[in-house]
């Protein structure tokens, strides 16, 4: 099920938010898929933020970038082996952006 996000202060930083009420994340593909169509851009315009593998798996499905942060589920270690690069904490990945 789609969920509407809390403001946490950070939403004027992008266009769409989407999120999941389902703990194991079942439905993320779909989601990822609306997402990429409700934007009407290219996937390729597109950048996935994610903290566990499954986060990684579903970015290459859907097609789009994907830039991992060891700061949630998955320790850097699990990440590392993911196809995508890490960032060390919210402040490099906002400084990346």
């Amino acid at each position: 099920m789609l969920t509407e996000t809390i403001n946490m202060g950070v939403d004027h930083y992008f266009d769409k938010i989407y999120g999941l009420d389902d703990h194991y994340a079942h439905g993320k593909n779909d989601v990822g898929f609306r997402l990429i169509s409700d934007l009407g851009l290219p996937a390729s315009s597109v950048l996935f933020i994610g903290d566990t593998r499954h986060d990684a798996e579903v970015a290459c499905e859907i097609g789009i970038d994907c830039i991992l942060i060891p700061n949630g589920h998955h320790s850097e270690e699990r990440l590392r082996a993911c196809s995508f690069p890490l960032a060390a904490s919210l402040n490099e990945l906002i400084n990346r952006l």
